[in-house]
């Protein structure tokens, strides 16, 4: 039986897991009723957190990156395309925040979640890169890690979900596990 990845493949990642891990366990266990830990969970922060992510990918293309291979592809179709991909993102993730009704805003805010999934897995690049196209853009990976853990939390939030916060995280890493393994 063969395994879905290569060890080549994920020893990059170690280090990121690992800080995800300690974070993870410093919010858990040392810093559970900390003040400062509650205002950043709060659903007003991982909005503002969210929408700055979203930004922040779309200037720098990690929203719509089409990188495969040893081609890197930079040009003006590229920023229109994210530029459009990032509006409606913003748009949805807007919207489904400032809605009154609780039903409405969580099926707005899954809508832009499934939006966001089916182009990481259909249309976005990145995850094959290099020579060969076997390795993994980290700055691509660490992004898409961040939005689709701030999403899931938000939606968390919104829908008064009482699940454990490993669940959003773990979910996040099976979801871009799948992306860098299948795809």
């Amino acid at each position: 039986m063969e395994f879905l990845f290569n060890i080549s493949e994920i020893l990059p990642l170690v280090p990121f897991v690992a800080g995800v891990i300690l974070i993870i366990w410093l919010i858990d266990n040392r810093l559970k009723n900390n003040q400062l830990v509650a205002k950043f969970t709060d659903a007003r922060a991982i909005f503002r957190l969210l929408v700055g992510v979203v930004v922040l990918g779309g200037v720098y293309l990690l929203d719509y990156s089409q990188d495969y291979g040893c081609i890197v592809m930079k040009g003006t179709g590229i920023v229109s395309d994210n530029l459009k991909y990032t509006s409606i993102a913003l748009f949805l993730i807007g919207v489904g925040f400032v809605l009154p009704k609780r039903n409405l805003r969580v099926a707005i805010l899954g809508l832009e979640l499934t939006i966001w999934l089916y182009k990481l897995y259909f249309i976005k690049g990145g995850y094959n890169t290099g020579i060969g196209g076997n390795a993994v853009d980290i700055d691509v990976l660490a992004y898409d890690f961040m939005a689709l853990t701030l999403r899931l939390a938000l939606l968390r939030k919104i829908n008064h979900l009482h699940i454990n916060p490993h669940w959003v995280w773990g979910t996040a890493c099976i979801v871009l596990y799948l992306r860098v393994s299948l795809f």
